[in-house]
Formats: C-alpha cells, sequence, structure tokens
C-alpha cells in the first residue's frame, strides 16, 4: 500500500471547505450563530489561524491509511486509491 501525501493533503482541505460553506453566509451562518448564542464580536476575538491549522492538521492525520479499510474514512480511502 502506497502513501500519496499530495493527495492526503487535498483530501484534508475537504472537510474545510464543506465547513466553509455550510457555516459561511450562503447557508447557515446567521442561524447557526443564532443557536450558539454567538456574535459576530465574539467571533472577531478567537484565533483563526490556529483553529484553522489545528483542524487541518487533524484531518490530515484522519486522512492517513490504514491496515483495517473497513474502519477507515472515505478519505481515507481516496488516499490509497487516488
Amino acid at each position: 500500500m502506497e502513501f500519496n501525501f499530495l493527495t492526503t493533503a487535498i483530501a484534508a482541505l475537504i472537510p474545510l471547505i464543506m465547513g466553509f460553506i455550510w457555516y459561511g453566509p450562503m447557508l447557515f451562518q446567521k442561524a447557526w450563530m443564532k443557536e450558539m448564542g454567538f456574535t459576530e464580536e465574539s467571533l472577531k476575538g478567537g484565533n483563526m489561524a490556529l483553529i484553522f491549522g489545528l483542524s487541518y492538521v487533524l484531518n490530515f492525520f484522519n486522512c492517513r491509511p490504514t491496515t483495517n479499510l473497513s474502519n477507515s474514512s472515505v478519505w481515507c480511502t481516496i488516499c490509497i486509491n487516488g
């Protein structure tokens, strides 16, 4: 089984892109902020580079190939077969 670093790096971006769309102004940003009790000002206080950086690193490790494909994620399957 060969590890494809580039495919894994790209696959790790997919959950971030989906989150940007889902929680962004195009879809559910206002409803999500209202339900969570957030305001625009409270979100500005967060360290976005740290949040998105850690999310990417964790997504990358989630994409790692495993020997038991039945327990792997869809992204892992893409990385191995891609």
